[in-house]
């Protein structure tokens, strides 16, 4: 937990420096890593090393936290935790990032047989991409996202400055405290005044728990609602519930990202994530669109057409809705719109990708689907077009890939800007 906690404060530092508090072990750790990788960690190195150490560290609990009390556990000394860590983050790295290795990024990994250096950055090589990747705004806090958060709230009965309020319950110097269950609910109920369905849905998001998870233990640690820095409530060996100050702080930066990136599961705000969030750009390109003479079509839902319907009732695999089309020079233009997360390492590149992949797959159904009906296709969108090209619209104003397969991915910024162009 202490490990936790100074690397929550190397993150907080990093983004937001003037918010964390003030502590020599942030220091002292970045110390360390550069005597033992002779190297001198910036943000980016820092950001991208700690990300790695936080995958160990959850997945250090994941392995223990089901332990029987009745085994006896060994008192681990520091240098043998230090040996276990490291060799849990060399695991990580090599079986995780394999998709990032093969990417375009690969110059930007590399493997060493250092202490703790496992992994490095070649400043010169990567510094513009990480800077982009740590620079960029992901428009967490603009007027549609506060509006979401507020519907959030009123439901939920908490939300990120909720989480920032409860920094009061530490005294002094002091940066963990631990009580059993039952007295850190009534302490959290008391304090964020939440009735019993907000703090069951409270603990149910903040606190740390795998048991719902199954599969292997490399999927749950991946899991952004199975991690001490976004769920900080941790629970020991004695059932005691432990949080970190600096855990706290990541954590409600970490969950305004959550929600807006859907990872929590709420029937009632993901219709407005959707509309007011990810979708919302929608009517800007077909104006656009417009204005340079091109007539084009969103939020187009096919099973809402009569001789679709049938068709697609057993058609599975693909989208149902197209975001956007257009014909232009005979050929039908399909973009799919996403709000894939701003990667803010080498693995969430990893990540990106895949979800794309993902997509592209769905897209190619799609294409067989119309291909195969083509003609009746035709008459339902009323569109005479011979050739079909898809393309993925990221709603951020960053992406780590330009096409995958054949399907362009652009961002919105980048289309509107080409769109003036052309």
């Amino acid at each position: 937990m202490k490990a936790a906690n100074i690397l929550s404060e190397c993150s907080v530092a990093i983004f937001e420096p003037d918010r964390i508090y003030p502590d020599v072990s942030l220091i002292k750790t970045i110390n360390i890593i550069s005597e033992k990788t002779n190297e001198d960690p910036k943000g980016a190195e820092t950001q991208e090393r700690s990300s790695y150490l936080k995958q160990s560290l959850n997945l250090l609990y994941s392995q223990t936290e089901n332990l029987n009390c009745n085994q006896g556990l060994k008192k681990v000394e520091f240098d043998e935790f230090s040996k276990l860590l490291t060799f849990e983050c060399s695991l990580i790295i090599i079986l995780e990032l394999r998709s990032a290795l093969s990417s375009k990024l690969i110059n930007i990994v590399e493997f060493n047989i250092k202490p703790l250096g496992i992994y490095s950055v070649e400043l010169e090589k990567s510094s513009k991409v990480m800077e982009n990747m740590l620079g960029l705004n992901e428009k967490l806090y603009a007027k549609n996202e506060d509006k979401i958060m507020k519907i959030f709230k009123s439901e939920h009965g908490f939300d990120d400055e909720s989480i920032i309020s409860l920094l009061n319950l530490f005294d002094g110097t002091v940066t963990m405290f631990s009580k059993t269950k039952s007295e850190m609910k009534e302490l959290l109920q008391s304090k964020l005044r939440l009735d019993k369905k907000q703090l069951d849905f409270f603990m149910n998001i903040m606190f740390f728990d795998t048991q719902g998870i199954k599969g292997n233990i490399s999927k749950v640690i991946k899991n952004v609602n199975c991690s001490i820095f976004s769920t900080p409530f941790v629970q020991n060996i004695n059932g005691n519930v432990m949080v970190n100050k600096a855990n706290l702080i990541e954590a409600s930066m970490y969950l305004r990202r959550r929600i807006m990136n859907e990872d929590i599961s709420d029937r009632g705000v993901h219709p407005l994530v959707k509309k007011l969030r990810n979708e919302k750009v929608l009517p800007i390109l077909q104006k656009n669109l417009k204005d340079a003479g091109i007539d084009s079509t969103i939020n187009k839902n096919l099973e809402e057409i009569k001789d679709l319907k049938q068709l697609l009732q057993n058609q599975k695999g693909f989208p149902h809705e197209l975001d956007l089309y257009y014909v232009e020079n005979g050929t039908l233009k399909i973009f799919d719109l996403k709000n894939y997360m701003i990667p803010l390492s080498i693995k969430d590149v990893a990540r990106v990708k895949k979800s794309i992949a993902k997509e592209v797959t769905k897209l190619f159904k799609l294409n067989n689907f119309i291909e195969n009906n083509k003609q009746i296709v035709k008459n339902s969108l009323k569109s005479n077009f011979d050739t079909i090209k898809y393309g993925i619209l990221i709603t951020n104003n960053y992406s780590p890939f330009t096409s995958y397969k054949g399907v362009q991915i652009i961002t919105v910024s980048q289309y509107l800007n080409n769109l003036v162009k052309d």
